[in-house]
């Protein structure tokens, strides 16, 4: 449920419980207990929003540090510069851990993150759960991929799709 959606059933539930209360309706442990539920409905609220701060904290520091390793290829006149070649390795690292996820050798793309230092520049717990999608639906199984889609739907329907080479609002689209 959306942080707005939240603020108006609490809104509402708050203003029902005074009402009630004010009315005679409600006895006051009643009244005592519908704040005491609304209490915990915040602090689930709050849960939910301080995960998604650390998830967005994390989003930002792997895209800053994405940024700052391309920082540093711009910063260098040529490729005959010192800092060359501790860029490419590193780009070159990347380019592997990529290749170790996606043909399934998961530990070992952990490993050489963790042996390089790269974890904030790799999603591994994202690109794992895609490649694991990825062989579910290979094989056959569409479940988990329409699990993912049910977790993100909120998401997925405010992203702008029309830009999708996959999107084709005049049949004419690679699928049609």
């Amino acid at each position: 449920m959306s942080i707005e959606a939240e603020s108006a059933n609490l809104k509402a539930s708050l203003k029902d419980a005074a009402r009630s209360s004010a009315d005679g309706r409600a006895t006051p442990d009643a009244t005592v207990k519908t704040l005491d539920a609304e209490i915990a409905r915040l602090y689930t609220v709050r849960a939910k929003l301080s995960a998604k701060a650390d998830e967005e904290a994390s989003l930002h520091r792997r895209i800053s540090c994405r940024a700052a390793h391309f920082d540093k290829l711009i910063a260098l006149q040529t490729i005959g510069d010192a800092g060359y070649s501790a860029w490419s390795r590193t780009r070159l690292d990347l380019l592997i851990v990529d290749y170790l996820l996606r043909h399934g050798w998961t530990d070992s793309a952990h490993a050489l993150v963790a042996e390089r230092h790269l974890e904030d520049m790799v999603d591994l717990d994202a690109i794992s759960l895609f490649m694991r999608i990825r062989k579910s639906i290979l094989d056959g199984s569409v479940t988990e991929a329409l699990q993912w889609v049910i977790a993100n739907r909120r998401v997925l329907k405010k992203m702008d799709v029309s830009a999708s080479p996959f999107v084709s609002h005049n049949n004419n689209g690679p699928f049609n």
